[in-house]
């Protein structure tokens, strides 16, 4: 007995000891763990930033069937990658091949590590994971293990699928609608509206546009013979009435340019946006339309905030139809960094149903294209819809944008990765609109009209704008000046852009720097625009903190050279800022 009790002893104090190591350890790790979550403090639910204390106490939602969208943002640098594919020896296809591959590489690894759900998806242009989780899921568990890893920015927690009751299409009859105007042809508008009927020969040819919408262009519609027309038919997608028109509008303003659609399938969540974006981008898209969204109170969100990354990370132009609620704005045309399109009728006023009220100081109205009147006699007459109801709304003023966007690219080719550019000449060049209640903003831009009326004419005679990245800058500094000859009593306009640096969607107060433009005359003064005739009455030498587009608008009087001036207000706020000025003279 004794015998036997000496063999087994040592057996069980391994067992005892081996028990008091993991134990410890297990301890250890989840002290490690649990200093890692506390410090960690990126969570999102909904937008708002909450503590994880908070996970068990917040009632997401009341059905449990809907899953909750979680959103990761990782945390990793790739400037230098984005240097080295940058470099002139990188075609347009080989840089998005590298980047593509760099971040699908990265994104992969990191999920494999942190055991997410094999349908988690993983984001090909970005350093995000998407994935859904059951509302009966543990999911206070599931952030502390995410949390825990130090390749994770933030978690972004939706608890809401926002289906196709609250995307925009075509704007819906009712008390809003204007009673004034008429219907229009598409080739109306282009001749006597946005003046895109002549074009010197161009057509697109050589440009990729991405239509982004919750359905599919009819690639065997009429309308597209002759045209290149490629759609990601993903399952559930569908074929769409608006997006088709959508896409005819395009491809009557700029026949050869490709079209990609993709669709969203009624579900806005990043889980559907990501990869219809990714394959948009990875399929050569330089601008894309967007004729929907999500019609909220005038706020920016994580949608906005990720439009902005697409914009300042990838340099690929988003134009953005408003809400047609006739009041708030909505989201992505709150993002800084895309081109938001409003809608006026065939009296060139504002359509009763186009938004343009926004909770923040930005003024996030670009400019205007041609949308109809909002009535079933005031609408447009779109190539191949012959309805007896006719079609108003945003969405079918942003692809004439679009369209005109394609033809500018073709033009000059360097505004295809140019979305500052891209912005600065069309807000630019747009032509004014005087309202009654005009209401000009410190930006320069009108409240309700934005920039004005698009005006592809006047943008294709001045098609070279100008940009540069900005460093190291200090307060009264130039950082950007370009000289331009006049023979007196000259109409002078000029805007300024500068690029977000976004790069993530949970920043819903993106940094920027404050940038004003100032004209300086023959002699070395500074013109003092207000005081001006003949000028639209506005100087923006003081704006907002919130603004990052400016434009000036006035009549020079004296021959001579004057210079337009960048200058830099205040301490700049992020270093290497993309900054562009465009002059109409």
């Amino acid at each position: 007995m004794k015998k036997a009790y000496i063999k087994v002893m040592p057996f069980l104090l391994a067992i005892v000891l081996l028990q008091s190591f993991v134990i410890m350890n297990f301890a250890k790790t989840n002290v490690f763990a649990k200093n890692i979550v506390t410090q960690f403090g990126n969570i999102y639910i909904n937008d708002s930033l909450i503590d994880l204390n908070e996970l068990s106490t917040i009632s997401l939602d009341a059905n449990k069937e809907e899953p909750l969208q979680v959103l990761l943002e990782l945390k990793y640098s790739i400037t230098n990658k984005l240097s080295l594919v940058q470099d002139d020896k990188f075609s347009e296809k080989d840089w998005r091949s590298e980047i593509e591959s760099f971040y699908y590489d990265k994104n992969s690894q990191i999920a494999e590590n942190l055991l997410l759900p094999k349908s988690t998806y993983i984001a090909r242009f970005g350093p995000f994971l998407t994935f859904e989780i059951s509302k009966e899921d543990n999911l206070k568990e599931i952030v502390e293990n995410i949390s825990s890893s130090k390749n994770v920015e933030s978690i972004n927690i939706h608890s809401k699928n926002i289906n196709s009751d609250t995307v925009k299409h075509e704007h819906l009859y009712d008390d809003m609608s204007s009673t004034s105007g008429r219907a229009l042809t598409i080739s109306e508008i282009m001749g006597d509206y946005i003046f895109a009927n002549n074009t010197d020969g161009y057509s697109g040819a050589g440009v990729t546009i991405g239509i982004l919408e919750d359905g599919l262009v009819d690639k065997n519609h009429p309308n597209f013979v002759g045209h290149t027309v490629i759609v990601n038919q993903i399952q559930g997608a569908q074929v769409l009435k608006h997006t088709t028109q959508v896409a005819s509008i395009i491809t009557t303003i700029a026949p050869s340019a490709k079209i990609l659609s993709a669709a969203t399938r009624s579900v806005i969540t990043l889980n559907n946006i990501m990869p219809q974006m990714d394959w948009l981008i990875s399929n050569g898209a330089n601008v894309i339309n967007n004729s929907w969204g999500l019609d909220e109170p005038g706020v920016y969100n994580w949608l906005s905030a990720y439009f902005d990354y697409v914009v300042n990370i990838l340099g690929i132009t988003q134009v953005v139809a408003i809400s047609n609620s006739g009041f708030f704005m909505g989201n992505p045309e709150l993002g800084r960094n895309v081109i938001s399109v409003g809608s006026v009728d065939s009296n060139v006023m504002k359509s009763s149903f186009s938004s343009y009220y926004r909770t923040a100081q930005i003024d996030a109205l670009d400019l205007m294209g041609v949308g109809g009147g909002g009535t079933p006699t005031t609408g447009l007459i779109i190539p191949g819809f012959a309805d007896t109801n006719l079609d108003s709304g945003t969405s079918y003023a942003a692809p004439q944008v679009t369209g005109a966007i394609a033809i500018l690219m073709q033009q000059n080719f360097g505004l295809r990765n140019s979305p500052q550019n891209v912005k600065a000449l069309i807000v630019a060049s747009a032509s004014p609109i005087v309202a009654d209640d005009r209401n000009v903003r410190a930006s320069g831009l009108d409240e309700k009209l934005g920039a004005g009326l698009l005006n592809l004419s006047t943008a294709m005679k001045n098609n070279n704008p100008i940009s540069l990245p900005v460093r190291n800058g200090t307060n009264g500094q130039v950082v950007l000046s370009s000289q331009f000859y006049v023979s007196g009593f000259t109409p002078f306009r000029a805007s300024l852009v500068n690029i977000v640096n976004n790069r993530n969607t949970s920043d819903m107060s993106p940094l920027f720097s404050v940038y004003n433009l100032r004209v300086v005359d023959p002699k070395g003064s500074i013109v003092n625009i207000d005081n001006l005739p003949g000028g639209e009455g506005f100087f923006s030498i003081s704006r907002t903190t919130y603004n990052n587009v400016v434009r000036i608008s006035t009549l020079l009087l004296d021959s001579g050279w004057y210079t337009l001036e960048v200058v830099l207000t205040g301490n700049q706020v992020v270093s290497g800022e993309m900054v562009s000025i465009s002059m109409i003279v």
